[in-house]
C-alpha cells in the first residue's frame, strides 16, 4: 500500500520501524494499553509520512529537443550508411521517450546531445 519510492527516505524508514514495533507488540503484548499505543504511534506515521514531490512538467522545456526531433527525421535513409543511418533512427527513438517521459531537465538536455552526435556520426556511403 505504502511503496518506498514515494516517500522521503526518513519518514518512511519511520514507518518501518513503527510496523516492526506494532507486529512485536502484536505477538507479546502484555495489556491492552501496549496494543493502543503501539497502533497510535503506527497511525501517526502513517499520517506524517512525506511524500516525494513529482516533478513539475511544465519546469522542464523540451522546445529544443523538440525541433532537433524534426529536423532529424529529415535525413534520408539512402544518403548515408546503413549502420550510421540506424543509430540515427535509434537516437530520434529514444529522444522521443524523452519527449514523452522527461522527468528532469537533465534527461532533456543528454537525449539532445546523443541526437546531435547522431547526425555528426551520419556517414556517405563513398566514405
Amino acid at each position: 500500500m505504502y511503496e518506498k519510492v514515494h516517500y522521503t527516505e526518513a519518514s518512511f524508514t519511520q514507518l518501518e520501524d513503527a510496523i516492526s514495533h506494532a507486529e512485536e507488540v502484536a505477538e507479546h503484548a502484555k495489556a491492552q494499553e501496549e496494543v493502543i499505543e503501539a497502533m497510535t504511534q503506527l497511525q501517526a506515521e502513517i499520517d506524517g509520512l512525506e511524500r516525494i514531490p513529482a516533478p513539475d512538467p511544465e519546469q522542464i522545456d523540451i522546445t529544443e529537443l523538440e525541433k532537433l526531433i524534426n529536423h532529424a527525421k529529415t535525413y534520408e535513409e539512402a544518403h548515408y550508411t546503413e549502420a550510421s543511418f540506424a543509430h540515427l533512427q535509434k537516437a530520434i527513438s529514444h529522444a522521443e521517450e524523452v519527449v514523452e517521459n522527461a522527468e528532469t531537465q537533465a534527461e532533456v538536455t543528454e537525449a539532445i546531445t546523443q541526437l546531435q552526435k547522431a547526425l555528426a556520426g551520419l556517414e556517405n556511403p563513398g566514405s
